[in-house]
């Protein structure tokens, strides 16, 4: 007779007879934490993306600063679209654990909770290496514009010192 192993037995059993893990665990609500917390930091990345876009397209004194107006469109567009992506492929991650809260109650729970934080974790360095010089090349060209504004502000305030109210040149 063959002796069988504890892992072998335990392969046999149905996941309803395996025993429950010890220690209380919230790894499901853990992995919805994980979710939002990802979630929020590509939201936020959109949101200042967004508002800095805005504050200089939408004012005419700020867009006539712009000096490649193509180009800064396809730096928006294209972190636009690589928001989008991650975001889809985060929503398919959540899938795996939608419904899911509280404790991971036996080892099979325990693996597809690693496994989907493991997920998470290849989804978000992948967005990372992928966007991050997307990102850094659409900020740089934020800060540009915004320095060109500034400029042109304090040039514009020095002309302003030197008219008084009644239009005249004060030297």
């Amino acid at each position: 007779m063959t002796q069988i192993s504890k892992m072998q037995k335990r392969l046999n059993q149905k996941p309803e007879e395996r025993q429950p893990l010890g220690k209380p665990n919230k790894m499901w609500d853990q992995l919805i934490e994980t979710h939002a917390q990802i979630l929020g930091g590509v939201d936020a990345i959109g949101s200042q993306v967004l508002q800095h876009v805005s504050w200089i397209t939408e004012v005419p004194e700020h867009k006539k600063h712009i000096s490649n107006e193509a180009a800064l469109s396809i730096l928006v567009n294209r972190v636009t679209q690589d928001i989008l992506e991650h975001k889809t492929k985060l929503a398919a991650v959540y899938e795996k654990h939608r419904g899911k809260v509280g404790n991971a109650i036996n080892e099979d729970e325990y693996m597809a909770v690693l496994s989907i934080h493991q997920d998470y974790l290849e989804l978000q360095q992948v967005f990372e290496k992928n966007s991050q010089n997307t990102i850094k090349d659409l900020s740089d060209e934020i800060e540009s514009i915004k320095a060109k504004i500034k400029k042109a502000f304090e040039e514009q305030k020095q002309l302003d010192s030197l008219v008084d109210n009644t239009g005249v040149i004060n030297e």
